[in-house]
């Protein structure tokens, strides 16, 4: 437990007298470079040695910078083959032709599917980072927020973020 978690607890049990503990400034998520990240979306639709899963995950991710406990509550047939292509099918009416794949992805815990990811070489977090600022640097909050389920106030945050990197760039 942080010392200021703490130290706040016992004052509001009366514990200690109150103290004034500041907080820890936050520090901003790493992000990728620009290179690695196309890098690692290319693979996704190149890399057969990567189980489908993995790299369907891996573009979730690059693509739309989604939470793992977001992608690991998609449907088995979320994933499935129409007209010989691989697609990810993300609203409730499927394509007609649409078929699952054998195997098909299964659904996971989330901390599993992020330590799968991590094994496949995916920086999860740097991921997300990166394409949330991308995304924010185009889209307005309004808009933002309901396509990748944020809440608007975080989709705000992402667009300072991507406002500020830009302020930066030469």
């Amino acid at each position: 437990m942080p010392v200021r978690d703490f130290v706040v607890w016992a004052a509001r049990r009366s514990h200690s007298r109150d103290l004034l503990v500041p907080r820890r400034p936050k520090v901003d998520p790493e992000e990728l470079d620009e290179d690695s990240h196309w890098e690692l979306l290319q693979q996704c639709l190149t890399d057969t040695a990567l189980p489908l899963e993995a790299r369907t995950a891996r573009a979730v991710l690059l693509l739309f910078g989604q939470h793992v406990t977001r992608m690991a509550a998609l449907p088995a047939d979320a994933l499935a083959t129409v007209d010989g292509h691989t697609v990810l099918i993300l609203d409730r009416t499927p394509h007609p032709a649409a078929r699952t794949p054998r195997p098909p992805p299964h659904q996971a815990h989330p901390a599993g599917a992020a330590r799968r990811l991590t094994a496949h070489h995916i920086p999860v977090r740097p991921a997300r980072t990166t394409v949330l600022v991308q995304l924010a640097q185009d889209l307005p909050p309004a808009v933002l927020a309901p396509m990748l389920g944020l809440h608007v106030i975080t989709a705000q945050q992402w667009r300072r973020r991507a406002a500020r990197r830009l302020d930066r760039l030469p």
